[in-house]
């Protein structure tokens, strides 16, 4: 099964659709427990990958398309605490992923991709796409509505659970450099 998935999301299609289209987007799960990261955005216009929680597949396409359109004509720099879209009354804000975070259960496409490349993972950076409750309030603010939080997982904070050796490595080393 494994060899099947690598060969899938592995090797020569992967790096085909990222050189025809500059990213990927892979969706995992479905609907509103569902989410979707890139790959390639950091090769592409050197951005962090995003990642992003509750959206359909479609949706999670249509974003990620204006993001990357945004950063590839230098509208759009993604940044701790940035607001987007400029136009719109109601925005997201964009995270940075906690290096705890950057793990299998959430981008193992992106974290492959890179050591396939010989590119260390704990270089991986990922900002999260976080949009506010219906009233404009984001998760981390005290009035956010907590039926609301399920749909996002809070990844912007360090991982609480047992991280494996190879992690560990991983973090130690970002935190070596500073990061």
């Amino acid at each position: 099964m494994w060899r099947r998935l690598q060969a899938w999301f592995g090797g020569n299609r992967l790096d085909d659709q990222i050189a025809r289209a500059g990213w990927v987007l892979t969706p995992v799960g479905v609907g509103d427990v569902g989410f979707a990261y890139t790959t390639g955005f950091m090769e592409a216009v050197g951005s962090p990958e995003i990642i992003m929680f509750g959206l359909r597949k479609g949706d999670a396409m249509h974003m990620a398309r204006a993001i990357f359109a945004d950063l590839e004509s230098g509208a759009l720099s993604l940044t701790e605490g940035g607001l987007w879209p400029p136009e719109e009354p109601r925005k997201v804000m964009f995270r940075k992923v906690h290096p705890t975070q950057v793990r299998r259960e959430y981008l193992n496409v992106a974290i492959s991709h890179r050591i396939a490349r010989g590119l260390d993972r704990e270089s991986l950076e990922v900002i999260q796409v976080v949009w506010p409750d219906t009233n404009g309030v984001f998760p981390w603010e005290p009035a956010f509505d907590k039926d609301y939080r399920p749909r996002q997982f809070e990844l912007w904070d360090p991982y609480e659970g047992t991280i494996s050796e190879d992690e560990a490595l991983a973090v130690f080393k970002e935190l070596e450099r500073g990061r």
